[in-house]
C-alpha cells in the first residue's frame, strides 16, 4: 500500500451523474458511512503499527511493520529514556540502534 486517493467524499457533490451509485464516504447529510469507517479501521488499526518489545539476551528486539516512519521509545533498567525516530522503506534490511 502506498497511497489512498479518493475524489467525491460526499454523495451529492460529484461530476455531473457520477453521484448516481452514492458510492461516496458521507451521504449528502455528511454523516459517516459504512464505508468511511472500514476505511477508518484499515489505516488507524489494521494498517498501524503499535508494539511493546524487549531485548533478548543479545539486547536486540525485533518487531514487523509496514513502511513508514516510526517514533521509538528505549528504556533501560536503569530508567533512562532515548526517543527517536526511524522509518522503513521497501528497501528496509533491517536497523541497529546503540542505547
Amino acid at each position: 500500500m502506498k497511497g489512498i486517493v479518493y475524489w467525491n467524499l460526499k454523495d451529492g457533490d460529484t461530476w455531473v451523474n457520477e453521484d448516481r451509485c452514492m458510492g461516496c464516504l458521507l451521504d449528502e447529510n455528511m454523516r459517516k458511512k459504512k464505508s468511511y469507517y472500514s476505511i477508518e479501521r484499515l489505516i488507524k488499526q489494521e494498517w498501524n503499527t503499535c508494539a511493546n518489545c524487549k531485548t533478548n539476551v543479545d539486547g536486540v528486539a525485533e518487531f514487523s511493520g509496514f513502511y513508514g516512519d516510526y517514533l521509538v521509545t528505549i528504556e533501560t533498567e536503569n530508567k533512562t529514556t532515548k526517543k527517536l525516530t526511524v522509518s522503513f522503506d521497501k528497501d528496509y534490511n533491517g536497523l541497529t540502534v546503540l542505547v
